[in-house]
């Protein structure tokens, strides 16, 4: 079993690949930004990466605490999802109900690639692909639709 050091370190080698894989990398709009840290611009609505010993992800949390707009959100999405999935991949889960560790419940999607592990660094350039793949679709997607979904949230 790795120690929490070790672990940190294997997560701060992989976003060093990660960020050296995609720092020449534009947005749909042509700008330069970190993706490993990429916001949405809309408060509540929020995209994660992530690897684990189980798998890599990028997903899309929707935290309104406001229950009405978070399903109208939520609804917007499903409505662009063919386009979501385009952009994205067709791989998309969804999560309408899914609960945080603090028992916060908020709705969520997510596009993941099984059977990878942070510990095999082997796996890196495989989840470095996958990943910047996945964000770099959903800038795309984001460019496009983001005036929509900021409109819902004010």
């Amino acid at each position: 079993m790795l120690k929490k050091e070790e672990l940190r370190q294997l997560r701060l080698d992989f976003w060093s690949e990660f960020e050296d894989f995609t720092k020449k990398k534009r947005t749909a709009n042509n700008r330069k930004i970190n993706w490993a840290q990429y916001k949405s611009g809309i408060k509540d609505i929020y995209f994660r990466m992530d690897f684990t010993t189980k798998e890599a992800f990028l997903a899309i949390d929707l935290q309104m605490r406001d229950v009405e707009i978070r399903e109208l959100v939520w609804e917007q999405f499903m409505e662009t999802e063919s386009l979501l999935k385009k952009n994205v991949g067709a791989e998309l889960e969804k999560f309408p109900n899914f609960s945080l560790e603090e028992g916060f419940e908020i709705h969520r999607m997510t596009w993941r690639l099984h059977g990878v592990n942070i510990t095999n660094k082997k796996d890196y350039p495989k989840v470095v692909q996958f990943l910047s793949d996945k964000i770099q679709g959903l800038d795309a997607f984001w460019f496009e639709f983001s005036d929509l979904f900021n409109a819902l949230c004010r």
